[in-house]
């Protein structure tokens, strides 16, 4: 056999080789599979009742946790959102801050960034100095509600019914 037609083969080869390549790269999906994504999960603690102007912070518990498979990039900020709200509708996107008592407007220190570079199947329990409703809400019934990433910032979130969480809480008129 000459070299010539080693040559031959060698270039068939790799030709078809790369036609190969080339077909199953195209054929890749063009974004990560829902079960390869982050998936960020908040949970609240119960809290059974608040006196408005007052500070709650160290009564409530926030869990946040990354049960997907990828993490947060580290140059992306994780927002945690707190409102108040009359129904148990939690406000789609950011919340309005008010230091006066308006229905789904954030509660008076009710954002925060918690951190970067979140995990994957990592839970963070982050605390705060503090959170207070305005002392001029008025007594009774209402929801405190919770988002993490409530702008949608983190774009390969899968499941984004899973970002928020609202419990019941009796609010005490401020004395």
């Amino acid at each position: 056999m000459n070299y010539l037609n080693v040559l031959k083969k060698c270039c068939l080869f790799f030709c078809i080789a790369s036609m190969l390549l080339l077909v199953s790269c195209n054929s890749l999906p063009s974004e990560l599979p829902t079960s390869l994504k982050v998936d960020l999960n908040l949970k609240l603690s119960e809290l059974t009742e608040v006196t408005a102007g007052e500070n709650f912070a160290n009564q409530l518990v926030t869990t946040i946790k990354n049960s997907g498979v990828t993490p947060v990039a580290e140059t992306v900020p994780i927002i945690i959102e707190f409102s108040i709200s009359e129904d148990f509708i939690e406000p789609e996107g950011v919340a309005m801050p008010s230091d006066t008592y308006k229905n789904d407007a954030l509660i008076i220190n009710g954002r925060h960034e918690v951190q970067t570079g979140f995990l994957n199947d990592t839970t963070i329990t982050p605390t705060f100095d503090t959170l207070s409703i305005p002392a001029d809400t008025p007594a009774g019934e209402y929801h405190i509600c919770a988002w993490v990433d409530p702008a949608n910032t983190i774009e390969d979130d899968s499941n984004r019914n899973n970002n928020n969480d609202c419990i019941k809480v009796n609010v005490k008129a401020a004395s």
